[in-house]
């Protein structure tokens, strides 16, 4: 038994040694642990990201046999091994100080939007939106309108005449629909490095669903500002960020009640009551 675990031991390549070597001392050092997918990253869009990364983050591309080896050969063994249920062949793995959260921000910043291909499966709605292209009346129409966009001609040039829902969401997309993306310089897919799950060794625990969408974020704060205001404004409630339009609401009211009591309408009553209690007093 013996000698056949020293066989097997002599079978590992020097190069392999070091590789393992080097993982288990980017662990050690680093207090952040990312594993990330590359699904559909193609290689020239990697190594831009890598470069774009240099000197804030390392990433590797190892077997996901090796960095198991890796994870079980440093004193942290049991903090990341809750990690292992994410390794998968061909993940990206990112070693730096940075807070995964913060990491994950940066990678987000680094994805690029690219073409559609036959095939693929929608994300969302890929919308063509109405307005004027600088494609000349021709062939194109006929390409247009087979998936469902109306157009028209002025001037010359073909006019969408309205948003046009091409692919719905989770539909593959044609290869008629494909060329018209392209065409139109539509870009429907974003892709980068996307975080999967992290340990942080300052926090001793795993992260995972980190992806951030910071449009989307953007979007739900400017929602939430939005009906903040609508709600304090409606109960009056007195900050900086109502206090104007309180203000303006209050000198609107107070002029519609003057121009009620200087009305004649109004008046005319005002004036009979304050006989009648003349009359009274008399008697």
């Amino acid at each position: 038994m013996v000698k056949e675990k020293a066989k097997q031991e002599r079978h590992v390549s020097e190069e392999k040694k070091r590789m393992l070597k080097g993982l288990v001392r980017l662990i050690l050092e680093n207090s952040t642990i990312m594993i990330g997918s590359l699904k559909n990253v193609p290689s020239s869009q990697f190594q831009k990201i890598k470069s774009r990364l240099s000197g804030r983050a390392s990433i590797k591309v190892v077997k996901k046999r090796v960095m198991m080896l890796a994870m079980e050969e440093t004193s942290r063994q049991k903090n990341v091994k809750e990690l292992e249920e994410f390794l998968e062949e061909g993940s990206a793995i990112l070693f730096s100080q940075i807070d995964p959260f913060e990491l994950a921000s940066i990678l987000a910043d680094n994805r690029v939007a690219v073409k559609a291909k036959p095939g693929q499966i929608a994300n969302d709605d890929i919308v063509v939106e109405a307005g004027p292209t600088d494609m000349p009346a021709g062939p194109m129409i006929s390409e247009l309108s087979g998936v469902g966009i109306k157009v028209a001609i002025e001037d010359g040039k073909i006019v969408i005449r309205q948003d046009s829902v091409v692919t719905k969401r989770n539909e593959k997309i044609s290869e008629a629909a494909a060329n018209i993306f392209t065409k139109l310089d539509i870009l429907p897919f974003v892709i980068g490095v996307e975080p999967i799950a992290a340990y942080d060794s300052r926090a001793n625990r795993v992260y995972k669903g980190i992806r951030i969408d910071k449009e989307a974020t953007l979007d739900n704060l400017k929602t939430a500002s939005a009906n903040a205001m609508a709600l304090a404004f409606s109960i009056a409630y007195a900050c900086r960020e109502t206090i104007a339009m309180l203000l303006a609401k209050a000198s609107m009211q107070a002029s519609s009640i003057s121009r009620l009591i200087k009305s004649p309408e109004v008046s005319a009553p005002a004036q009979q009551d304050s006989s009648k209690i003349e009359a009274q007093n008399k008697i």
